[in-house]
């Protein structure tokens, strides 16, 4: 049972230290305001009402033409960006601020919602793709960006993108349970280090990628 952490009674650092899928430490700085209690991901049922069907927008959003726009813009920045990205993925695995930059995706699954795919980091994304490629990469080579789904059926509507940014649906050539259980292991790793320490945000990366100043 996943159960929140408190930090009342540990000694005061200001790093944390993160175990990254090939074995390298990357040392994280802590933010300056620390949460009080950290919170738990994994496999929680609804009790919203929000999950009962598989669909292509995520049902949490509101359906105003700001939260529309806002998840557009996410959307687009990552998948236009995916495969440059992945492209830079040694140097981001270098800086903790780089490898913990939220990706403002919102993946979900029937009768669960949200709650395993919460907060997906850049490398987490990355760490996925290299690692699990017979689930993060589907049949015609293309990147699993957004997973929406069945747990019961398999049916799903997950997203992939190419290498020229196109966002296509997923050519899929294993089951849907690996797809986001292979996700949700990689991103529920750094579940502490990414409400406790410092990130860039995914603008501020690409920025330093391209040699601009932030």
């Amino acid at each position: 049972m996943n159960k929140t952490t408190s930090f009342s009674e540990q000694p005061i650092s200001d790093r944390l230290d993160i175990t990254l899928i090939d074995g390298r430490t990357l040392s994280c700085t802590l933010k300056a305001e620390q949460p009080k209690t950290i919170q738990p991901t994994g496999l929680q049922l609804d009790t919203t009402g929000r999950y009962l069907s598989v669909g292509r927008k995520p049902k949490t959003l509101s359906k105003s033409d700001e939260a529309e726009a806002t998840r557009q813009y996410n959307h687009h920045l990552f998948t236009e960006n995916a495969w440059f990205l992945l492209d830079n993925a040694e140097r981001i695995f270098s800086d903790s601020r780089m490898f913990l930059a939220p990706v403002n995706i919102v993946n979900g699954l029937a009768y669960m919602g949200t709650s395993p795919f919460r907060h997906p980091t850049l490398g987490v994304y990355l760490e996925w793709w290299l690692n699990y490629r017979e689930a993060a990469v589907d049949a015609k080579g293309n990147l699993v960006w957004y997973i929406s789904g069945s747990p019961l059926s398999g049916s799903n509507c997950c997203s992939t993108v190419n290498p020229d940014g196109l966002q296509l649906p997923i050519s899929q050539r294993t089951r849907f349970s690996d797809i986001w259980r292979s996700f949700c292991e990689v991103n529920n790793r750094y579940n502490e280090a990414k409400q406790r320490c410092e990130a860039y945000t995914l603008e501020e990366v690409l920025q330093i990628l391209r040699g601009l100043e932030l």
